[in-house]
C-alpha cells in the first residue's frame, strides 16, 4: 500500500535496449529498427543539440496510450490514421478518435512551424505492461535534415489504469540556431498537458486512492516500530497546555485555541468534528502528493511539494514550499508524519524531517533531505520547522472529532510577537478537512443520533448530578393547575402557570409543551440532548447570538455547555451556562434536565452580558416502538429589568424546542395513510351491526337534510371548478343548508374513511377542528365521538364547542355508502359555561362511478347545515358556506390522480396515431383542406402582434375583409413529439383540457380514430347566456412527419339549437411540427363567433386569452418533465412560469405572499420543480424571493449547499435584484450572483438550468434593457452591439471632448491666471463617466459564465467576491478616467504649443503601430470579411483600438485579437512618458509665456505627477486584487491568428472549436484542412445530436466545401447570399467563401 516514492536522483536513461517491432500504419514508409534510431540519435551532437525531459502521470493505460502515441505520431508523418492495431496495443476506451485528432493536429502544427523532417521512424518495444516508443528521422545515410526532433516515450504502469510517461527529446538544428531547437523542444514539451487534460481523472484518482488508504489503515495488522512509538508519547507529552481561546472563533466550526508564553514558541490548537471516518481522514493526511492537493499548491504559487512513504513502517516524508510575500524569502517545511492507531481512531505526529529519529536515519531519509536541501539552495529559501499532533478520536461510522496541536519556527527574521499573532496559519488544515467533508448537518446529527449511548439511571449518577434532577422535576410538583396558552403548533399542547415568589426569586411564569412524536424515545432524547447538533450551531448563528458551544464533556451524558444570546437594542445581551444531564428513571422513560451554574467560560473576548438563570426538563414517555410522548418543562429568569408581565407573556417562546423535535420526526402523510389504509379495509370487509339509537340516527339526518329540490338550489361561486357548490333554504330553517358535490380518484371505502377519521393529522393541519381542545372516543367500528374547541380569535366572542358523533353505513347492496355527522348529549361531555356549544348536522353520500385509466371513482355528495349559535346572523353563518364546501376539494385533491389518468389517455391515443392506416372521406379531406388553407391565407393578411405573457409564445390576429371577427395565430416550441402533442389535442375532455369555464363536455359520434363530433357548453359572464358549441374534429399525418388538426362547425340530431342555450361556431386549426431534441414546433390558428349579440371586438379583444391555449400546451408538457430529462431550454421555461402571474397567488394563504403562493402552486404542479423541493427544502424560498425581485442590500452567507436552510435561501434569493440594480447586463449580473455565494456555485455545477429558472427576472430584465434579443441571422448580440456603441462613442465623442476642454481650460487659465473650478469639475466627472464605460466593457465581457467556460486563460481575471469585485470596478473606473486625463492633458498642451506636433506624434504612433503588426503578419482583424471590405476594415479596427486603448486602458483590449498583452502595457508606459514629455515641451517652448500666459512651471509639474503618480497606484492595486494567474495575459506576445487558431487547435468540445468559422478565414488558412476535415467528420453527428449551437446563422458561416454535398442542398439549394460591410454594421456580417458565398456572425466571445 506504499505509494512508491517519486525519483530523487537524475532522470533515468535515454534509451532502454527494446526489441525492434516493425511500425503497423504503413508499410510504404521507410524503416529502421529502435536500435538503428538509438544509434542515429545518439551521434546527433553540437552546439545546437538540446535535450529536454518531462515525466507526468497519464490517466490512460500503458497499451491505450502507446496506441495513442504512435497513432499520433503516424498521423504526423504518413498524413492518415493507421488502421487499429492488433496484439499489445488497445485503443483508449474514451473518444480515440477526438485524442488522436487532438493530438495529431498538434504535431502537424509543430511540423509546419519548425520545418522538421518530412519523414519518421517509430519503433515500439514491449516489457510485460511496460513500454518505449522512440522516434526520430530515418537513419539514410545522408546527413540530418537542418532541423529535427528525436526522442523517446517511456511508459510505466500506475495504479487505477494511469500511466507514468516519460518524455525525453533532444532538438537538433544547424549550427548556430540554438535558438530554434530550444523553441522546438519546448512545443514538444507543450503538447503533454494537453495530452493529460484529454485523458485526465483526477478527482476519480483521489478517490480511489484516499480509499485504498482507508481500508488499509482500517485492516492493517502492521504495528509502529518503537521509534514510531516514541515520538508519539512525545507528542502527546507536548500537547497538555492552558489553552486560551483564539478571538473571533467562538461560533466558528472549528474551535482556535492558543498557548503564548513569552520564551518559548507560540502553540496551537483547532478542534473540530469532521464529517468523516478517521480512516478517511488519516488518508488525507497521508496522501499528500493527490492531485487536488498539488492543485491547490500550485494555484497559491507555490514551488516544491514531495512525499515519499517509508515502506514497512507508519511513517513517511512530507517536504512543501510557501510563498510568504514578495520581500520575505520563501520557506520550505521538510517533515516526518508517523501514525498509529488509539482505540477506535488515531494518533499522528509531524516532526521536523531533519531531526534525528530514535531509531538513526535512513537512506530514504538521507535522499529526501538531499532533494530538499537542493531545492533550498536553488530557490534560496528558509527551512522552517513545524511540530503537531493530530487526534482522531470516532463519533460514528462517518464522523470523527480532530485536536490538532502545534507549533511551526519559520526561522528567519520575523520577530517573536508577529508568530504570537499568526500562530492560527499552523492550524490550517483543520480548516481544509473540515471544509472538504463537510456534508448536510441534518444528515450527520442522524448518524450521531443513531451512535448515541444509551443514558444511565438515576441511581447511577453522581450526587451533584441527581441535584440537577430533584431541581428540575419539583418544577411538575409546584404546580397543580395549568392555563392553557396558544401554540405555535396544532400539535403541540402548551400552557403555563405562575411559580411562587421567593425572596430571590420574582414571579415568573412556568412553560410546559406536550406532543406526540414519530420516533422512539431514545431517538428523541438523542435529538434533544446534544447541544452543539450541527443544526442547532446553525440556528446560534441565524439567530445572531455570540456564542453556543459545549464547553466540557464530563462524561457522554453529562455536558456544560454556554451561550451568549443577542438581544435587540437597548438590551443587554444575556448570558446563559448550564450543564445538561441525561438518564433513565424507574418506569423506562428517558429525562434530561437542565439548570443554570455559575461557571466561568472562556469565549476569546470580553462580552458585556447579564447572567441567566434557567432550568429545564424533558421526559420522553414510550408509546410503541416508532411513537413516543414528549413533556417539556422550563422556567427562564433573564435578569435585568425586563418586566415580569413581558416574560410571562411570551412563556410559550421557551418552549419551542417540542415543537421543533416535532417537525423533525414528523410522519403525518405516512400516518394518516396507513390509518385511512386500515379503515378503509374495515369498512369493506367487515360485517356491521347497528342497534336502533345508530339507526334513528342516521334516519334523523336525512329527513333533516333530505328533500331539496334542484330549483330550491342556489349556486355558489366554488373556488375549485371541480366541486359544485349550492345553497339552499328550507322553510323555518334557521340557517342555509349546504351542498357541494365532486368525483374523487378513490374508492368509496378509501373516501369513507377519510371523512370518518376526523382526528386525522391532515384535518389538524387544514384547522377544520378545534384550536383549543379536541378530543376523540371509539364506539365501535361504525361510530366516532369527537369534541372540538375553537376560538374563532374575535374580541368578545365565546369560543365555540362542537360535540358530535359521525356514523357510517352501506346503502343498496354496497354500491352507496352514506355517512351522517349530528349533535350528541353526553354525561361525560357536560356543557361548560365558558364554552358556547353549537350544532351541526352533516350527510355524505358516495356512489361508485365506473373506473376511469385503471382507477376507482366515487361520486361525493355532502349535505350540511351549521348553527354556531349566539348572536352571529345567519346570513354571515352561511356565507361561510364555501369554506366549509372546500372540504370536498380538499378530498378531492389529495386523492388526485388526473396527472396519471390523463397520462394513460395521452399514451392510448399516440399508439393509436403512430399505428393510424385508416382511409379517409373526400368531406374529410375538404375540411383538412380549409384547414390548412388557413395558415397561408393568415400569411397574407395584415396583422398586429399580440403581447404574451410568455416570451417563448408569438402570437397575432388578423382580419379578413368583411369578416368582423379576427383570427387568432400563435407559435410556440412543445417538449414532447408531435404524436404526444396531438394526443393532448385530440383528448379534448382529458382534465388537462377542462377549465373552470367548461359546464359539460362529451363526445357524440366517433366516425373513425381520425374524426369525431365533440360537444361542449361553456359559462360566459353575466349578462350573457352559457354557450353551446358542436365541432368536428380531423387530424392528418402528412408525408414530412407533421401533423395537421382541424376543427370546424358541426351540427347533429342529439343536440338540436334550442333557446335555453346560444349556438356558437369555433374554427381552429393547428400544425405540429417535428423540431430538435424530441420537441415539436406548434402553430395554432383560432376564430370563435359565441353568437347572440356579443359585439365582434369584445370577442376580438380577448384573442390574448384564446392564443393562451398555445402556451398551456407548452406548460403542460413542461410540467411534466422530471429533473432527469432537463436539459437545454428547460430553466428558462420554468423560470417563464414562475415570473408569470398565477390564479393561486390571488388565493395566497395566511401569512404567505402572493409571489409565495405562486411559486408553492408551481412547485405543486411541475415535477421538476417538485422534485428538486423534495431534494432541498429550503428551494422554494429561494425562488420565491428571486422572482419577487425587491430591490434591497444583499446579505452575506457563506452556507455551503449541503448546509443551506431557508433563512439562508432568503438572504441569497433576495441578492438577485441588487445584483441587476449594479450590472448592466443581467448575465454580469447573474454571474455576480452565483460567484458571490459558495451555495449558488455548487448549484450552478449540479444544476445549472435550475438556477436559470431562478434568474427569469434577471432575463427578463435584460431583454427588457437591451430591447429585443439577437436575430436569428444576426452577426452580433445585443451585448456587442452595445459594446460597439460605446467604442464609437469614445472615439468620436469622449476623448476629443477631453483634450479640447482640457486645451481651453489651460488655455484660460493662462489668461486670467486661475483655474474655472465649475469647468474642471465638469472635465473630471466627463474622464470619471468615460472610465466608468470604459470598464464596463472589460467587466461585463470578463463576468460572463459562456466566454469563461470557452476561454478560461484569458477570462476570469476578476475575482468571485462581491468585495474584491467591487474594488476592481472602482481601480477599472480610475485607471481609465486618469489615463484619460494624462493623455488628453498631454495632447493639449503639445496643441497649445504646435498643432502639427499632435498631428506628427499621433501619425507616428499610428504608422509605427501598423507596421508593427504588419511585421508580425497580424494586421487582419478577426472580422469575417474579405477583399477590399476585410483590408479597410482591419486598418480602421486597428486604429480606433489603439487610440481607446491608449486614451482609456480598456482592459479587454489586452487580448491578442486586438492589442496583445505586450502592446497594451506598452501603450500604458507611452501614455506616462508621453506627458512627462510633453509638459517638458510646453514649458520650454519659444512660442509659450512670452507675454506671461503660462501657468506656473510648478502646478503644471504638479498636476502630470500627480495624475501619473494616481494612475500607476490605481493600476497596481487592480494587479494586485486580480486573480495572479491572469497576470501574464498582460505580457503576452500571441498573434491574433495564433489565438484564433488556438480555438480549434486546443479547443476541447465541439462548442469551442466550431468557433473557428466566426472569424477571418485569413487567419486560419494554415490549419484549414484540418478545420475542413473535423467539419466534415462530425457534420452528420450534429445534425443528429442537434447541440444548441448547430443552428442556421453558424451554419450560414461554414464555407460550402467544408459541408456534406446532400446537407448543402437541403440549405437553400446550395444558394447561400453575399455580404457586405454594411450589412455586418447593420446587424449580419457575410462573406464569400472559396466554395461559395455564406452568412458569417460574429463571433461575440472576441478578444
Amino acid at each position: 500500500m506504499d505509494p512508491p516514492p517519486p525519483p530523487l536522483s537524475d532522470a533515468p536513461p535515454l534509451f532502454r535496449t527494446v526489441t525492434p517491432q516493425a511500425p503497423f500504419w504503413d508499410p510504404a514508409l521507410p524503416v529502421t529498427t529502435s536500435e538503428a534510431l538509438l544509434s542515429s540519435f545518439r551521434q546527433q551532437e553540437g552546439p545546437s543539440s538540446l535535450t529536454k525531459s518531462a515525466t507526468l502521470r497519464i490517466h490512460l493505460s500503458p497499451s491505450s496510450l502507446s496506441y495513442l502515441l504512435q497513432t499520433g505520431l503516424g498521423l504526423l508523418y504518413s498524413g492518415r490514421l493507421p488502421p487499429t492495431p492488433s496484439g499489445p496495443l488497445v485503443p483508449p476506451p474514451l473518444g480515440a478518435l477526438v485524442l488522436q485528432r487532438t493530438l495529431g493536429t498538434g504535431l502537424t502544427r509543430l511540423k509546419t512551424k519548425h520545418e522538421l523532417a518530412t519523414s519518421l521512424s517509430v519503433g515500439n518495444g514491449a516489457e510485460s505492461e511496460s513500454a518505449v516508443i522512440v522516434f526520430g528521422p530515418p537513419d539514410t545515410g545522408k546527413p540530418p535534415p537542418e532541423r529535427a526532433v528525436f526522442g523517446s516515450f517511456e511508459l510505466a504502469p500506475r495504479p487505477h489504469g494511469s500511466t507514468s510517461l516519460t518524455m525525453t527529446a533532444k532538438g537538433h538544428a544547424t549550427p548556430g540556431h540554438y535558438d530554434q531547437a530550444h523553441l522546438l523542444l519546448d512545443d514538444l514539451l507543450g503538447l503533454l498537458p494537453i495530452l493529460f487534460g484529454l485523458t485526465e481523472r483526477a478527482a476519480e484518482i483521489d478517490a480511489a486512492e484516499l480509499e485504498e488508504l482507508a481500508a488499509y489503515f482500517r485492516t492493517s495488522p502492521l504495528p509502529p516500530t518503537p521509534a514510531e512509538n516514541v515520538t508519539i508519547e512525545s507528542a502527546c507529552a507536548d500537547a497538555d497546555k492552558p489553552w486560551r481561546r483564539i478571538p473571533g472563533t467562538v461560533l466558528s466550526p472549528v474551535a482556535l485555541f492558543q498557548f503564548v508564553s513569552a520564551k518559548d514558541l507560540p502553540w496551537g490548537k483547532a478542534v473540530a468534528d469532521i464529517d468523516a471516518s478517521p480512516e478517511m481522514i488519516l488518508a488525507f493526511l497521508w496522501n499528500f502528493m493527490s492531485y487536488e492537493r498539488v492543485k491547490i499548491h500550485r494555484s497559491e504559487g507555490a514551488k516544491l511539494r514531495l512525499g515519499v512513504p517509508v515502506p514497512g513502517s507508519h511513517t513517511t516524508f512530507q517536504a512543501i514550499g510557501a510563498q510568504l510575500g514578495p520581500t520575505i524569502d520563501d520557506r520550505i517545511a521538510a517533515v516526518r508524519f508517523t501514525w498509529r492507531k488509539e482505540g477506535s481512531g488515531y494518533l499522528a505526529t509531524v516532526t521536523p524531517a531533519a531531526q534525528e529519529h530514535s531509531g538513526g536515519s535512513s537512506e530514504i531519509q538521507n535522499r529526501f533531505m538531499a532533494a530538499v536541501e537542493a531545492e533550498r539552495i536553488a530557490t534560496k529559501a528558509v527551512m522552517a520547522d513545524f511540530n503537531g499532533l493530530y487526534r482522531i478520536t470516532r463519533r460514528a461510522a462517518n464522523v470523527s472529532r480532530v485536536t490538532l496541536v502545534g507549533t511551526g519556527n519559520p526561522k528567519g527574521k520575523i520577530p517573536k510577537f508577529v508568530l504570537d499573532r499568526t500562530v492560527v496559519w499552523s492550524l490550517n488544515m483543520l480548516v481544509t478537512l473540515h471544509d472538504k467533508h463537510e456534508r448536510n448537518g441534518k444528515e450527520v446529527d442522524a448518524e450521531l443520533r443513531a451512535n448515541f449511548p444509551r443514558p444511565p439511571a438515576l441511581e447511577q449518577l453522581g450526587e451533584d448530578a441527581r441535584k440537577i434532577f430533584d431541581v428540575c422535576t419539583a418544577m411538575e410538583g409546584e404546580l397543580t393547575e395549568w392555563t392553557p396558552l396558544k401554540s405555535p403548533s396544532p400539535y403541540v399542547k402548551m400552557s403555563s402557570k405562575l411559580s411562587p415568589r421567593t425572596q430571590e426569586q420574582r414571579s415568573l411564569a412556568l412553560g410546559r409543551a406536550e406532543a406526540i412524536l414519530d420516533c422512539s424515545a431514545e431517538e428523541a432524547c438523542a435529538w434533544w440532548f446534544p447541544y452543539d447538533g450541527r443544526e442547532a450551531s446553525r440556528a446560534q448563528r441565524e439567530r445572531g447570538n455570540k456564542a453556543g458551544f459545549i464547553v466540557r464533556e464530563n462524561t457522554a451524558h453529562d455536558h456544560l455547555f454556554a451561550s451568549i444570546n443577542t438581544l435587540p437594542f437597548p438590551l443587554t445581551d444575556r448570558e446563559v451556562v448550564g450543564r445538561v444531564v441525561a438518564a433513565v428513571d424507574a418506569a423506562g422513560n428517558a429525562l434530561i434536565a437542565c439548570e443554570s451554574t455559575a461557571d466561568v467560560v472562556d469565549y476569546g473576548a470580553n462580552f458585556k452580558t447579564v447572567p441567566c438563570y434557567a432550568k429545564a426538563l424533558a421526559r420522553f414517555e414510550r408509546i410503541n416502538d416508532s411513537q413516543c410522548k414528549v413533556v417539556q418543562i422550563n422556567f427562564f429568569e433573564p435578569g435585568g429589568n425586563i418586566p415580569a408581565w413581558i416574560l410571562n407573556a411570551n412563556v410559550g417562546d421557551i418552549l419551542l424546542n417540542t415543537v421543533k423535535v416535532r417537525d423533525v420526526f414528523q410522519r403525518d402523510d405516512e400516518v394518516d395513510e396507513l390509518e385511512r389504509d386500515e379503515l378503509a379495509g374495515i369498512i369493506e370487509l367487515e360485517q356491521q351491526v347497528y342497534d336502533d339509537e345508530e339507526e334513528q340516527c342516521i334516519a334523523d339526518v336525512q329527513n333533516k337534510l333530505g328533500g331539496l329540490k334542484e330549483e330550491d338550489l342556489k349556486e355558489l361561486d366554488s373556488p375549485d371548478h371541480l366541486v359544485q357548490m349550492s345553497v339552499a333554504f328550507k322553510e323555518g330553517g334557521s340557517t342555509g343548508i349546504l351542498r357541494g358535490s365532486t368525483i374523487i380518484d378513490a374508492s368509496i371505502a378509501h373516501c369513507a374513511a377519510f371523512e370518518v377519521s376526523k382526528m386525522s393529522r391532515e384535518n389538524v393541519r387544514a384547522g377544520i377542528l378545534g384550536n383549543v381542545e379536541r378530543s376523540f372516543s371509539k364506539i365501535n367500528n361504525h361510530q366516532n365521538i369527537f369534541q372540538t374547541v375553537t376560538d374563532f380569535n374575535i374580541p368578545r366572542l365565546i369560543p365555540r364547542e362542537l360535540l358530535s358523533r359521525i356514523i357510517w353505513r352501506w346503502e343498496d347492496g354496497r354500491s352507496e355508502l352514506v355517512s351522517v355527522l349530528d349533535d350528541v348529549t353526553l354525561d361525560n361531555y357536560p356543557e361548560r359555561e365558558e364554552y358556547l356549544r353549537m350544532t351541526c348536522s352533516s350527510k355524505m353520500e358516495y356512489k361508485r362511478m365506473e373506473n376511469v385509466g385503471g382507477f376507482p371513482q366515487t361520486r361525493v355528495t355532502m349535505t350540511s347545515q351549521t348553527d354556531v349559535g349566539g348572536v352571529i346572523p345567519k346570513w354571515v353563518q352561511t356565507r361561510q358556506g364555501v369554506g366549509v364546501l372546500m372540504y370536498l376539494s380538499r378530498m378531492r385533491k389529495l386523492f388526485d390522480k388526473s396527472l396519471e389518468i390523463d397520462a394513460a389517455s395521452n399514451l392510448r391515443l399516440m399508439t393509436m396515431i403512430q399505428n393510424h392506416v385508416e382511409p379517409y372521406a373526400e368531406e374529410e379531406e375538404a375540411i383538412l383542406r380549409d384547414g390548412v388553407a388557413h395558415f397561408s391565407k393568415f400569411d397574407a393578411l395584415k396583422s398586429k402582434e399580440l403581447k404574451m405573457a410568455s416570451l417563448t409564445t408569438k402570437a397575432k390576429m388578423a382580419l379578413e375583409d368583411g369578416d368582423r371577427h379576427a383570427w387568432g395565430w400563435a407559435t410556440t416550441t412543445v417538449k414532447a413529439s408531435p404524436e404526444r402533442v396531438l394526443a393532448f389535442l385530440w383528448d379534448a375532455f382529458s382534465r388537462a383540457n377542462t377549465y373552470a369555464d367548461t359546464l359539460e363536455s362529451t363526445e357524440l359520434e366517433a366516425p373513425n380514430d381520425h374524426h369525431r363530433l365533440a360537444y361542449a357548453r361553456k359559462a360566459i359572464p353575466s349578462p350573457f347566456r352559457e354557450r353551446e358549441v358542436l365541432s368536428k374534429m380531423l387530424w392528418l399525418r402528412r408525408g414530412d412527419g407533421s401533423y395537421v388538426y382541424v376543427t370546424a362547425p358541426g351540427s347533429s340530431d342529439q343536440k338540436p339549437v334550442g333557446s335555453d342555450f346560444v349556438r356558437g361556431t369555433v374554427n381552429s386549426a393547428a400544425k405540429l411540427t417535428p423540431a430538435a431534441d424530441g420537441c415539436t414546433k406548434l402553430e395554432y390558428m383560432l376564430k370563435a363567433d359565441p353568437g347572440g349579440h356579443i359585439p365582434a371586438w369584445i370577442v376580438n379583444a380577448g384573442m390574448v386569452r384564446q392564443m393562451q391555449y398555445a402556451t398551456d400546451i407548452k406548460d403542460y408538457f413542461q410540467s411534466l418533465r422530471g429533473l432527469e430529462m432537463w436539459g437545454g431550454g428547460d430553466g428558462e421555461a420554468v423560470g417563464e412560469v414562475l415570473v408569470t402571474k398565477t390564479d393561486a397567488e390571488m388565493k395566497h394563504g395566511k401569512g404567505e405572499t402572493r409571489v409565495e403562493a405562486r411559486v408553492r402552486a408551481m412547485m405543486e404542479k411541475h415535477k421538476g420543480l417538485k422534485e428538486l423541493g423534495e431534494k432541498h427544502e429550503w428551494i422554494k424560498a429561494l425562488l420565491a424571493k428571486v422572482v419577487a425581485n425587491k430591490l434591497r442590500p444583499a446579505g452575506d452567507s457563506k452556507a455551503k449547499l449541503c448546509n443551506m436552510s431557508v433563512k439562508q435561501a432568503n438572504i441569497i434569493g433576495g441578492a438577485l435584484a441588487s445584483c441587476i440594480a449594479a450590472n448592466l447586463t443581467a448575465p454580469a449580473a447573474v454571474d455576480e450572483w452565483i460567484l458571490r455565494y459558495p451555495a449558488m456555485r455548487e448549484l450552478e455545477r449540479e444544476y445549472m438550468l435550475i438556477v436559470l429558472s431562478g434568474i427569469a427576472p434577471g432575463i427578463h430584465a435584460k431583454r427588457v434593457a437591451d430591447g429585443n434579443e439577437q436575430a436569428e441571422h444576426a452577426a452580433i448580440s445585443p451585448d456587442m452591439e452595445l459594446t460597439c456603441t460605446r467604442c464609437f462613442e469614445l472615439v468620436c465623442e469622449s476623448i476629443p471632448g477631453s483634450v479640447l476642454q482640457l486645451a481651453t481650460l489651460i488655455q484660460e487659465a493662462s489668461k486670467d491666471g486661475e483655474i474655472s473650478m465649475v469647468a474642471l469639475g465638469s472635465i473630471i466627472m466627463s474622464a470619471c463617466t468615460t472610465g466608468f464605460t470604459a470598464a464596463t466593457i472589460s467587466f461585463d465581457f470578463d463576468v460572463g459564465p459562456q466566454r469563461r467556460r470557452d476561454e478560461p486563460d484569458f477570462y476570469g481575471y476578476i475575482p468571485d467576491s462581491a468585495g474584491r469585485r467591487t474594488a476592481i470596478f472602482f481601480c477599472m473606473i480610475m485607471n481609465g478616467a486618469l489615463l484619460l486625463l494624462l493623455r488628453s492633458l498631454s495632447t493639449a498642451l503639445l496643441l497649445i504649443v504646435d498643432g502639427r506636433l499632435v498631428l506628427y506624434y499621433y501619425l507616428g504612433d499610428h504608422v509605427s503601430y501598423l507596421a508593427y503588426k504588419i511585421a508580425r503578419r497580424d494586421l487582419y482583424h478577426w472580422l469575417p470579411l474579405e477583399g477590399a471590405a476585410m483590408i479597410a476594415e482591419s486598418v480602421f479596427d486597428r486604429i480606433a483600438i489603439k487610440a481607446i486603448t491608449d486614451f482609456t486602458g480598456v482592459v479587454q483590449f489586452r487580448g491578442a485579437g486586438e492589442m496583445g498583452g505586450a502592446g497594451w502595457v506598452f501603450s500604458q508606459v507611452t501614455a506616462l512618458v508621453a506627458s512627462l514629455v510633453a509638459t517638458h515641451i510646453y514649458l520650454s517652448g519659444d512660442g509659450v509665456g512670452a507675454g506671461g500666459d503660462e501657468i506656473r512651471e510648478s502646478v503644471v509639474w504638479t498636476i502630470a505627477g500627480a495624475l501619473s503618480g494616481s494612475q500607476v497606484l490605481f493600476f497596481a492595486c487592480f494587479l494586485l486584487l486580480m486573480k495572479p494567474a491572469y497576470r501574464s495575459t498582460f505580457f503576452s506576445t500571441q498573434t491574433g491568428y495564433a489565438w484564433v487558431q488556438s480555438y480549434f487547435v486546443s479547443g476541447q468540445t465541439d462548442e469551442v472549436k466550431k468557433n473557428i468559422h466566426e472569424f477571418n478565414k485569413k487567419q486560419w488558412q494554415s490549419i484549414r484542412p484540418d478545420v475542413k476535415a473535423w467539419t466534415l467528420e462530425n457534420w452528420d453527428r450534429w445534425e443528429d445530436e442537434k447541440p444548441a449551437w448547430f443552428n442556421d446563422a453558424w451554419k450560414m458561416s461554414v464555407d460550402d466545401d467544408m459541408i456534406p454535398p446532400a446537407s448543402l442542398r437541403k440549405m437553400n439549394g446550395g444558394e447561400r447570399r453575399r455580404s457586405s460591410l454594411g450589412e455586418l454594421l447593420g446587424g449580419s456580417a457575410r462573406r464569400r467563401s472559396s466554395a461559395g458565398n455564406t452568412v458569417v456572425p460574429v463571433n461575440n466571445s472576441y478578444r
